[in-house]
């Protein structure tokens, strides 16, 4: 299953969404949106703890996804982004292999030691988050139709309502 937390365009400017894990099916790996990023200094947009300890920013257009692990911070660069350009991020994490999609452009990182710790509450946003996001996605493992089939509805234009 895959729950939309997000479906039309959320207007972000520092401020964050939380949806309790109660409101969530699925022990969710993975995830997939849509962002417009307006050009700021330290844009991020802080995905917290969507993956349990699992972080996704974009910190300086750059996608960065960020864990603990034994007490460690641990990071991987996926990509970067343009400024005011819709682009598609889709990332799973299965038993510490990661696959990451900017649109369709694939990387995939193995034997990186990630724990998923379920039951966390969703984040969306941040104090330094300027932006649109819109069909964001938590489930169970994006596979390659889901990914295609998101990239057929890409947003026309930014406009929506405030998150």
């Amino acid at each position: 299953g895959m729950d939309l937390l997000v479906g039309k365009a959320l207007y972000f400017n520092g401020n964050t969404l939380v949806f309790p894990s109660k409101s969530l099916e699925t022990n969710s790996n993975s995830l997939m949106f849509w962002v417009y990023c307006t050009p700021e200094e330290d844009n991020e947009v802080g995905v917290c703890e969507i993956l349990g300890s699992v972080k996704l920013s974009i910190i300086k257009s750059e996608v960065v996804l960020q864990w603990k692990q034994e007490s460690e911070n641990s990071e991987i660069r996926i990509g970067t982004l343009p400024s005011r350009k819709w682009k598609h991020i889709t990332v799973n994490i299965i038993d510490g292999h990661v696959s990451a999609w900017i649109d369709s452009q694939k990387k995939t990182y193995s034997d990186l030691k990630i724990e998923l710790n379920f039951g966390h509450p969703v984040r969306l946003g941040s104090k330094n988050f300027k932006g649109f996001l819109q069909n964001f996605y938590v489930a169970n493992n994006f596979e390659e139709k889901d990914i295609t089939q998101a990239l057929d509805s890409k947003p026309i234009y930014p406009q929506g309502k405030a998150a």
